[in-house]
């Protein structure tokens, strides 16, 4: 699927003082209004926006926008919006959007609009080339802006991107800065029948990593059950357990299982789901937390692991079999707190956006002083 990258820095040009300007965006990137919101300057947002989708595949409608009046530091833009099929038939129309209306802290910056919408193509919709066209109004000044666009809706084909599972890490690992769900399905595959998949210790980090991609693509689950018999008992198994915590019905699949399958799918069902946000008591919930961010490039699981920070009173403490559970707690923690701190110091170095985030969090006035002094200090090892 090709994408276009940007760095905002470079996105507009040189404009006229209150000559509205304002550029589509079409983002399919889940952690995309963290990181736009939630990156302190210098350091400035990179958005990755689509030119083709598959059907079903959630993508966002905005408007970046530049240039605007404003008075007693408020804007009034607003834009009317139209789609026009590859059949040239209108395919959606509204008009009188709200782009920008409240009262801004400095009116000299790029902003989003404020109507943001999600769209996502159906099955009955044409494939080809969807035209955008936008009209935009600064009516404080009376100036107008028409802008076009354009997407591509386009048939899904399963891409084969691995040559070897030793792609699958550095993949998994930097999959938010360019998302590609067309490789879902083949990731899964390799990885239930790579060397991997016989670590136990990393099974709930990775498989959480595949939960968090077809949750965020539910298009594709009907794919992956599609392709469920032609598989081993394996990466059957783990097919079950990927389901079990996919916010998905699969009644119709699940009636088909065979009687083992049947007694394979209940034991999983007794067994807790994966959820990364759970209280902490074990380092391998943290692997679980990083695969969250690798999937989506959200803020939400660094700020849960920012949270086990707090943790740094217990990083003496020692337990042996014979010490109380109160003492054994208090170990736990300390392991967790000082893994916590090594996969911080670790990330912050390989991702640029993990850094940028905890300068976000850093700012939080609520923030728990003895956590902010451990965040100062991870920050101030980045070179």
């Amino acid at each position: 699927m090709k994408k276009l990258f940007f760095l905002l820095s470079f996105f507009f040009g040189a404009q006229a003082a209150f000559a509205i300007d304002a550029k589509i965006g079409l983002v399919a990137d889940i952690g995309f209004k963290d990181k736009w919101y939630k990156i302190v300057p210098p350091a400035m947002p990179q958005i990755l926006t689509v030119s083709k989708v598959f059907k079903g595949q959630n993508f966002v409608f905005v408007l970046f926008m530049n240039d605007y009046a404003v008075a007693n530091n408020t804007p009034n833009v607003v834009y009317d919006l139209k789609i026009v099929a590859p059949t040239g038939s209108m395919y959606f129309e509204q008009k009188g959007l709200a782009a920008l209306s409240q009262m801004l802290p400095n009116p000299n910056v790029i902003l989003l609009s404020e109507a943001q919408l999600q769209i996502s193509f159906e099955e009955k919709d044409a494939f080809g080339e969807y035209k955008i066209f936008v009209n935009v109004v600064d009516k404080i000044e009376g100036k107008e802006k028409k802008i076009e666009g354009k997407i591509e809706l386009i048939d899904f084909k399963n891409t084969d991107g691995f040559k070897k599972e030793d792609e699958l890490g550095p993949w998994m690992t930097m999959y938010y800065r360019n998302p590609s769900p067309e490789k879902l399905l083949d990731g899964f595959w390799l990885y239930t029948k790579s060397t991997f998949a016989d670590n136990d210790n990393s099974f709930p980090a990775l498989m959480n990593f595949f939960r968090e991609g077809f949750e965020n693509n539910t298009y594709l689950i009907p794919k992956l059950l599609a392709g469920y018999s032609e598989q081993n008992e394996k990466t059957k198994f783990f097919t079950l357990f990927l389901i079990r915590n996919l916010n998905f019905k699969a009644d119709e699949f699940l009636k088909s299982l065979s009687e083992n399958e049947t007694a394979k799918w209940q034991k999983i069902v007794e067994d807790a789901a994966l959820n990364p946000y759970a209280q902490i008591s074990h380092p391998i919930q943290l692997d679980i937390l990083w695969t969250s961010f690798f999937a989506t490039g959200t803020t939400a699981p660094i700020e849960k692991l920012v949270s086990v920070l707090a943790f740094k009173e217990f990083e003496g403490a020692e337990a042996t079999a014979e010490s109380s559970d109160e003492q054994k707690e208090k170990f736990l923690k300390g392991l967790v707190y000082k893994s916590a701190k090594w996969s911080f110091e670790s990330n912050t170095q390989q991702h640029s956006l993990v850094k940028d985030y905890l300068r976000y969090i850093s700012l939080n006035p609520r923030l728990d002083k003895a956590i902010l002094k451990e965040v100062a200090e991870i920050l101030a090892e980045v070179k």
